[in-house]
């Protein structure tokens, strides 16, 4: 028969070497080191980057359901006291206009007296047009450009007593 070598028996941590080792752990340095560092901060870099970016282009695009409207320059009535009633209405035009629509109510009225739709930025009142206003009235006028589409694209008002 023979002998077998006489084994190692396993080596048993004293309870004063393994605090040590759990000290040692411990002791090492936790959290990220330089290369994460830097790939944090790319992140967020890109992530702040990302909202500014979108956020202005949000800001910059127009919203296709909200036209910018363009403020016409009423010419004619000028604003103020009146000696004659007023016949011609005109403004200023508006690129891409298909209709203006004017309409001419008493002042802070709630109805209009008068609405005419023309291709021109110039209305000729009628006689019967021109009856429903009283001298001693206050009115006020208010114009509106129209694209093709219908969108107001344009607007203007004035004010005038007779």
């Amino acid at each position: 028969m023979s002998q077998d070598p006489p084994q190692a028996e396993p080596e048993v941590e004293s309870p004063v070497d393994r605090f040590e080792h759990e000290i040692q752990d411990l002791e090492k340095p936790m959290g990220m080191g330089p290369r994460q560092w830097l790939v944090g901060i790319a992140i967020m870099a890109a992530i702040v980057g990302a909202f500014l970016v979108g956020s202005w282009m949000q800001w910059k695009q127009p919203d296709a359901s909200k036209p910018n409207i363009a403020v016409i320059e009423t010419i004619q009535p000028r604003s103020g006291l009146l000696m004659e009633k007023p016949t011609t209405f005109q403004w200023d035009s508006v690129a891409r206009t298909s209709q203006y629509v004017l309409s001419i109510r008493e002042y802070q009225g709630n109805s209009d007296l008068i609405v005419k739709e023309t291709p021109t930025s110039t209305v000729e009142l009628t006689e019967a047009e021109i009856s429903r206003l009283a001298k001693g009235g206050r009115y006020q006028w208010n114009v509106k450009a129209r694209s093709s589409e219908g969108w107001t694209i344009g607007e203007g008002n004035g004010s005038f007593s007779l």
